[in-house]
């Protein structure tokens, strides 16, 4: 019996054991498996140190000015916009000074001003001086005193081209320039003349798209990555619309707007059209010799019946302001029979057309400067018979139509101080400012 008992337990170890074996085996060779994979990723990385090109080249002032944390890359702005063309200045483009939170990089075609913790970017063209906002995917940092930016916010703030190689552990950037002159090639092998090179046309490049002119110098549109032609070489024109990612299509003497797929946004009807507002997409038109306005669905916000539709701001240059044709974010300014009024965004009447302009032009003073607006209390000045009026945002006269014979600003220090002339004394706005809004207050509750 114990014999029996002994044959049979016998055989239970031999299989624990030989269990035992096999795991310890298996945990081994995981082991060792384990080892390599860390060895040769050592060896990788010995192999691979981090690459940096610029237009293909390797750039070693480029590598060593990255900040580089965990995978996660920053790239600071003033040290690489000379490597990419442009010169860089601390504070604003407009209003100078040395605040290190906010800075500037210039090149001959356009302006471009940062501020710490913002996620948008001002572009500001230098020949009309007008101003386009873009969004990027991270704010703008500050670190020890420097203003950092991501891969992706350096793509639009720079027109440049960022990928990285995880492979080859390589950081490639390329500039528009030298995308422009690879696509050209492409295009001319291609069977066209050439592409637009045009600086805002030029900008499509980043995404591999190009703007194309054949023999005939007709124009079309062509993905590079995809190698696909998105409207055939037929139109008279074509223009990029970098904030909007659209394309302004002109033929037989009519335009309209495309998207980047060749879809029409706006059907092709119009002797003129321009995108007005990129955050409301709003578009003045040109029809029938009068201007209007339409939304991105095309429907009328004002009909096509005025002579003229937004300001030359030439003479406004200290007011700051951004758009010509909405003035505050709010105001547009329209003209009909020589005489002025205001609408708002949503195309609601304001004013009526009884103005003989906006703004007080200041042409001597040697401190004094022209203005169109009160910006501090959203107010604009309007002109009528040789005197000049304040019009808040409902559309209403400060003081129930009190006028003054001149409106106009001083910049000392940094500072933006208003004045109003009246009886030929002249006052800081601010003085009157609560006695005039209460004025305006009472007689619209009297109403």
């Amino acid at each position: 019996m114990n014999i029996f008992d002994e044959e049979l337990v016998k055989p239970k170890k031999e299989n624990k054991s030989k269990k035992t074996t096999k795991i310890l085996l298996v945990l081994i060779i995981l082991v060792t498996i384990a080892i390599i994979v860390v060895m040769c990723l050592m060896a990788a990385l010995k192999k691979n140190p981090l690459v940096v090109t610029l237009d293909e080249k390797n750039n070693a002032e480029l590598k060593s000015i990255l900040l580089i944390e965990d995978n996660d890359v920053k790239i600071p702005i003033k040290e690489i916009a000379p490597l990419l063309g442009y010169d860089s200045f601390n504070g604003d483009y407009i209003n100078k000074s040395e605040e290190t939170d906010k800075c500037y990089v210039e090149s001959k075609n356009e302006i471009v001003n940062f501020v710490a913790n913002s996620n948008k970017i001002e572009k500001i063209d230098p020949q009309t001086m007008e101003s386009s906002y873009y969004e990027i995917d991270e704010p703008v940092k500050s670190i020890s005193g420097k203003l950092y930016i991501s891969p992706k916010g350096m793509t639009k703030a720079f027109n440049v081209y960022y990928e990285y190689d995880e492979k080859k552990n390589k950081i490639i950037i390329q500039t528009m320039e030298y995308i422009i002159g690879l696509y050209n090639k492409k295009a001319i092998e291609l069977g066209f003349k050439e592409i637009s090179n045009d600086f805002n046309d030029a900008k499509a490049s980043i995404d591999d798209i190009v703007i194309t002119i054949d023999t005939k110098g007709k124009y079309g549109i062509y993905d590079m990555d995809n190698k696909e032609e998105l409207l055939e070489a037929k139109y008279d024109k074509i223009s990029y619309i970098p904030t909007s990612n659209e394309f302004l299509i002109t033929s037989n003497g009519k335009m309209g707007i495309k998207d980047a797929k060749g879809k029409d946004v706006i059907k092709t009807k119009y002797q003129d059209i321009e995108l007005i507002s990129q955050s409301s997409k709003l578009y003045i038109i040109k029809q029938d010799d009068r201007y209007g306005i339409i939304d991105k669905n095309d429907n009328a916000v004002l009909p096509a019946v005025f002579d003229k539709i937004g300001i030359d701001l030439k003479n406004f240059d200290k007011n700051n302001l951004k758009n010509k044709y909405i003035l505050l974010d709010y105001f547009i300014p329209v003209m009909r029979d020589n005489k002025w009024g205001l609408f708002d965004l949503t195309g609601k009447q304001l004013t009526k057309l009884s103005y003989d302009g906006f703004g007080c032009i200041i042409s001597s003073g040697k401190n004094s400067k022209s203005t169109i607006v009160i910006s501090d209390y959203d107010i604009i000045v309007a002109k009528k018979d040789k005197k000049y009026c304040l019009i808040d945002r409902e559309g209403k006269e400060l003081g129930n139509g009190v006028d003054f014979e001149a409106v106009f600003l001083e910049i000392e220090a940094g500072k933006t101080t208003y004045y109003v002339t009246r009886n030929e004394q002249t006052v800081d706005f601010e003085k009157i400012a609560e006695k005039l809004l209460k004025k305006i207050t009472s007689n619209t509750n009297n109403e």
